[in-house]
């Protein structure tokens, strides 16, 4: 990548606007990296993100509401100002502007575009050859104004406001009858009880319907830990994990507003290293369960080492009122299955169990740590951020997919084994 190279840092509330604009200076001759046109199908997308923001000389920072409040995009202003990179602020609608950014020229695209391209050119540095084609009217008439992504929410509740006034059914069974009456026949009295009850039906509908309150509930949650999570992160506590409080918000309630920030954040987080922590703390507290676990197991053992014989003990399996995904316990077997197999070996690496909770993959490459979320007799099922992999022990096939693939075959398993 060039270090002329501007790199794209916006919130995607505003994608329509930032597409346009990455389109536009791309036809005109600038050199542009935009995550929605630059990463390839398949490729790691925090890692892409990483590299490009390390290897551009200039990022230009598209400023809103929901972009100043994006704490992904602040981070990468800073990681630009602290690197030395030319940092070059587009103002795309009234908002209150970070401090760090006020004293830098930036363009502004709230009263005009056209006059906003030509400060934009000015400041990037662009050749006059660039500037002539970004601010022709060609480039700008088609594209003016652009309208910005609604917010679900706002759009949700604008939807339910404009919608017309509902009338009780008391209210439209009193219009019925004096239509009835006015018209003095039998007839349209009969329409007219035909009508009541059909609105009295479908008003029942309706209400039922329309009450949403499993919906507001889950929207009321999902509002509440989002504040919850950003007040710890303004406390800044050592024991707060940003990237596990994150994914575990959208695992409950994506899709929710939040999401697209949340991603976002967590891929930043991922980029500059916070998976590692992340996975530290998780594989502590997967110890710490097993050490739980087995503590609980030698203490049932020592209290029926004197009971009736034939006795069983189910006294470890206290601890197996897990979620839904909690992996289930690896049942002693001479034939090997995805409930008992410790070790997964392909062609140049294998995969092999820490914990009941914990796979580890070695390589070539080095070690990556998974999370198991399932095991059946049929395969284990792993997770480490936005990858799953599904190791088929029934076909001998380690399945891939990712949040950007659909799922397909990674590896031939060459041998597995219930002993590491």
């Amino acid at each position: 990548m060039s270090d002329k190279t501007i790199f794209f840092s916006y919130s995607r509330d505003n994608s329509d606007f930032v597409l346009n604009l990455a389109k536009e200076l791309r036809e005109a001759g600038a050199k542009v990296w935009l995550d929605q046109l630059d990463i390839k199908p398949g490729t790691r997308w925090d890692k892409s993100i990483e590299t490009a923001l390390k290897e551009s000389s200039t990022l230009l920072v598209v400023l809103s509401k929901s972009a100043v409040a994006s704490h992904n995009v602040m981070d990468e202003v800073s990681y630009a100002l602290e690197e030395g990179k030319t940092v070059v602020p587009v103002l795309l609608e009234d908002c209150e502007i970070p401090f760090r950014l006020r004293r830098l020229q930036f363009a502004d695209f709230t009263t005009s575009h056209k006059t906003g391209k030509e400060t934009l050119s000015k400041a990037l540095n662009l050749g006059e050859e660039v500037k002539s084609k970004l601010v022709s009217e060609s480039s700008t008439s088609a594209r003016e104004p652009v309208a910005t992504k609604p917010d679900p929410v706002a759009t949700s509740t604008a939807a339910h406001s404009t919608s017309p006034p509902q009338e009780s059914p008391a209210t439209v069974a009193a219009k019925a009858t004096a239509s009835a009456k006015s018209s003095g026949s039998k007839k349209g009295i009969l329409y007219a009880v035909i009508a009541v009850i059909a609105v009295v039906a479908i008003w029942g509908i309706y209400s039922i319907t329309s009450s949403g309150e499993g919906h507001n509930d889950m929207m009321a949650q999902c509002k509440a830990d989002w504040e919850e999570l950003e007040t710890d992160l303004a406390t800044n506590t050592e024991s707060f994990n940003e990237l596990a409080a994150l994914r575990r918000h959208i695992e409950l309630y994506a899709p929710c507003p939040h999401e697209n920030e949340a991603m976002d954040r967590i891929s930043f987080l991922k980029a500059m290293g916070g998976d590692g922590g992340d996975v530290a703390t998780t594989d502590i507290e997967e110890n710490g369960n097993e050490n739980q676990a087995s503590s609980t197991n030698s203490s049932a053992a020592s209290t029926n080492a004197g009971g009736t014989p034939g006795t069983t003990n189910n006294l470890g399996n206290t601890n197996n009122t897990e979620p839904e995904e909690t992996p289930e316990e690896t049942i002693s077997s001479d034939a090997v299955n995805g409930n008992n197999v410790q070790k997964v070996t392909y062609n140049g690496g294998m995969f092999m169990q820490k914990t009941p909770k914990i796979w580890l993959e070695v390589n070539e490459n080095g070690e990556r740590i998974f999370k198991v979320t399932k095991r059946d007799q049929d395969a284990v099922y792993l997770r480490e951020g936005d990858v799953r992999l599904r190791l088929d022990v029934t076909n001998f096939v380690v399945y891939y997919t990712d949040a950007n693939t659909e799922e397909f075959q990674l590896y031939i398993i060459d041998e597995i084994s219930n002993e590491i």
